[in-house]
């Protein structure tokens, strides 16, 4: 259960970072037009460096767009 909670607040990280622009600061490569980082390892390499994970109102406002996330993932496949 915590290892479950922690990959949860990881991948959360992640897409704090992707939605402040902060992803290309992580890439190694010049793709600018595509994702490379997967949300996991993108949320590993924020949290290392910078975290200030803001409470309560900031975990909601994140899992809705974790739900934004998987809703536009989901429609791309379609």
């Amino acid at each position: 259960m915590i290892a479950a909670l922690a990959n949860y607040l990881i991948f959360l990280t992640g897409l704090r970072a992707r939605e402040s622009k902060l992803e290309q600061r992580y890439q190694s490569n010049s793709l600018k037009d595509r994702r490379v980082l997967s949300l996991w390892r993108l949320g590993l390499e924020y949290w290392r460096c910078c975290t200030d994970f803001g409470g309560r109102e900031h975990l909601e406002k994140l899992e809705q767009a974790l739900r934004d996330e998987v809703h536009y993932q989901a429609q791309s496949l379609e």
